[in-house]
């Protein structure tokens, strides 16, 4: 039996319980008062509302967790292993394939249990509660996937089948597909013989309808499953709604647009003698801003747009916030490397002249810009305060790392590989290697002093804070390694490894 790792626990959430528990409490008693149930009855019932309220309460504590993705790596002969993450070395090692690449294999979402790997073409499902057996699902594969919620497995085979797999038996679900437009849990939306369909996943339920016979670009299917909207061969936006089988014409002369996850605001820029700015609430379309150049970063829920425009070879930044007038950012730039909206709240822009720009965001107006840092390189990478990023990079791509939030930039360590990065799943946390030519420190910062975990790193896996995989003691030579598992402590799984499979670990804000 596991025990529960109460430092998990969200320490907030339990503050903001007592006081909701409180609440009711209070309120559960005058109540009580006010019907005139005896004490002792108003006891037992007091209880056991507080017995019910708790229950929830570990409920939603103790049912999310962070998964123990196993290692999925290369060896030096090239075959394809698998260890789980309690190994404690390759004794223990499952042998998926020979002479096939961790490029081909696929991790599911929601379990540590399955994954998904290729092997002489055909595709094969590792599953860990099945003593580590693997089973061939499907001929011939070209591209597969899990879906969202990890019930089905979506492939299209080399004949142009659209092939469902639902853990007892493959079933072909259409012909002649010719590729996968987007999945969501339960539908998915495909291209055949130049038409666009839509349908459910689940094999028994045959549901096709045609979308478009005029898909052009940029084509998207939202997450509820309601809509797809797209830009036809006219260069019309539409949206097709999937339920009542009818589309509708938003605009025309569009060359982009943007939308939320279930595709109901959308901004979109039309570009006929000059480029505008529109934005759609569902019901209706307003102007934003005209004569633009491009579109430089967004946020359809809170209606923010960041724009540019450009004369005489030089760009000026705007933002603008839907209903009200456009604000000048910065003018006669020379580029715009890259720029980001934090929260609805900050702005912060890479320039051409190397330099990180902050603006502060207040409503439909801005503050004064600034510049927090210079001579910066890569990108900006987004944690759950603002970015990070690293500046003053030498010959050997290692600078300074710095932790920006509320405008303000903090430098956290030097000697940083400014492309080896990579921030945790809450937000909260930065791994990076350190001194890096071909092999480094690899640190953790959670925005002071970093912390060294090994040294000597070729390359690593983040799955969790306390579950890591990397190489090291790399000998470029040989191009192989040796394989380590951090959990708090290090220990080594393999010898002579080339590359470790990426895990669909994503960064979220908590």
């Amino acid at each position: 039996m596991k025990t529960m790792d109460f430092k998990k626990i969200n320490l907030i959430g339990i503050k903001k319980f007592l006081k909701k528990l409180g609440r009711v409490i209070k309120n559960s008693f005058k109540a009580l008062r006010e019907v005139k149930i005896g004490p002792v009855t108003g006891n037992v019932i007091l209880g056991a509302i507080v017995l019910i309220l708790f229950v929830i309460f570990l409920g939603n504590i103790f049912t999310s967790k962070d998964l123990d993705y196993p290692v999925v790596y290369n060896n030096s002969d090239g075959d394809l292993y698998l260890l789980d993450s309690n190994a404690k070395n390759d004794e223990d090692a499952v042998k998926l394939a020979v002479g096939e690449s961790i490029s081909n294999v696929v991790y599911a979402n929601n379990t540590e249990r399955y994954v998904l790997f290729m092997k002489n073409e055909d595709l094969y499902l590792y599953d860990a509660k099945q003593n580590g057996e693997t089973i061939k699902i499907i001929d011939n594969v070209i591209t597969f996937t899990f879906t969202d919620d990890d019930k089905y497995i979506v492939a299209l085979s080399d004949d142009n089948s659209l092939r469902v797999y639902n853990y007892k038996e493959d079933k072909k679900i259409e012909k002649d597909v010719s590729d996968i437009l987007g999945i969501t849990k339960d539908k998915i939306l495909y291209e055949k013989e130049d038409k666009v369909y839509v349908r459910s996943i689940n094999p028994k339920k045959d549901d096709r309808a045609k979308v478009t016979e005029e898909y052009d670009k940029q084509i998207k299917i939202s997450l509820d499953s309601k809509k797809v909207v797209y830009i036809n061969k006219d260069r019309d936006l539409v949206i097709y709604d999937i339920k009542k089988d009818e589309d509708k014409v938003i605009a025309k002369n569009v060359s982009s647009y943007y939308s939320d996850d279930n595709c109901e605001k959308i901004m979109y820029v039309e570009s006929d003698d000059t480029k505008k700015i529109f934005y759609y609430d569902g019901k209706k379309e307003v102007e934003v801003a005209k004569d633009i150049y491009s579109v430089s970063a967004y946020d359809v829920l809170n209606k923010q747009v960041i724009y540019s425009t450009i004369k005489d070879g030089l760009y000026t930044l705007h933002y603008q916030k839907v209903g009200s007038d456009d604000v000048i950012i910065e003018d006669e730039l020379t580029s715009i490397r890259t720029v980001k909206i934090y929260d609805g709240k900050d702005i912060y822009y890479i320039n051409g002249d190397s330099e990180v720009k902050y603006v502060k965001i207040k409503g439909s107006k801005i503050g004064d810009v600034k510049t927090i840092a210079s001579d910066v390189s890569g990108y900006l990478y987004s944690y759950n305060n603002g970015f990070a990023f690293v500046a003053d990079v030498d010959s050997n791509s290692r600078g300074t790392l710095y932790m920006a939030s509320r405008g303000k930039a903090k430098e956290i360590d030097k000697d940083v590989n400014y492309s080896l990065i990579t921030i945790n799943k809450k937000g909260n946390k930065i791994y990076y290697l350190k001194d890096y030519k071909t092999t480094g420190d690899l640190y953790v910062t959670s925005g002071g002093e970093g912390k060294k975990i090994a040294d000597d790193v070729y390359t690593f896996e983040y799955i969790k804070d306390d579950l890591i995989y990397y190489i090291k003691d790399y000998s470029t030579s040989k191009s192989r390694g040796d394989l380590y598992k951090y959990n708090g402590k290090t220990i080594k799984l393999a010898d002579n490894i080339t590359r470790i499979a990426s895990s669909p670990v994503n960064y979220e804000v908590s």
